[in-house]
């Protein structure tokens, strides 16, 4: 019998569902840096200076037997965009309405293709940059996956 946590698959599923639901141009990657981009990026599973994990979230025992083991984590990800023009109202839009797509394809797979019990948008963050090369907007966003890992 082999126990394997939900976190790889999961991950590639979001990918999965983001690229299908992107909005016009943008792209989909994964962390461990925040992708901009005048397009619009969404990316998977970030870090940086204030949050040096990709995610975290715990494991437990539930029943007598304790398989499988139920998970509760959350993924960091972000939606962003640079307006070269400089207009940070554009990008501001433009990346809530990216992040707004995640959330709906969420909403239409909330079971990421029943690998978890429940996938759900969670905490969020709104960085705003004026540049030189231009207005960034940056929507950063958890994950929130509710699960029980794989026996096979």
């Amino acid at each position: 019998m082999t126990w394997t946590p939900t976190l790889g698959p999961v991950l590639a599923r979001l990918k999965v569902i983001w690229l299908a639901a992107a909005i016009g141009d943008a792209d989909v990657i994964r962390g461990p840096t925040v992708g901009v981009g005048a397009d619009g990026v969404l990316t998977i599973a970030y870090q940086d200076e204030t949050l040096p994990q990709v995610g975290d979230g715990t494991s437990s025992t539930e029943g007598f037997v304790g398989n499988p083991t139920r998970e509760q984590y959350s993924i960091n990800c972000a939606a962003g965009v640079i307006n070269g023009d400089g207009d940070i109202e554009a990008a501001t839009d433009a990346a809530c309405a990216l992040w707004a797509a995640a959330g709906s394809a969420l909403v239409a797979d909330p079971h990421l293709n029943d690998l978890v019990l429940h996938a759900d948008m969670g905490e969020w963050s709104l960085q705003l940059t004026q540049a030189a090369d231009g207005a960034q907007a940056i929507v950063l966003f958890n994950v929130d996956i509710d699960a029980y890992t794989i026996i096979t």
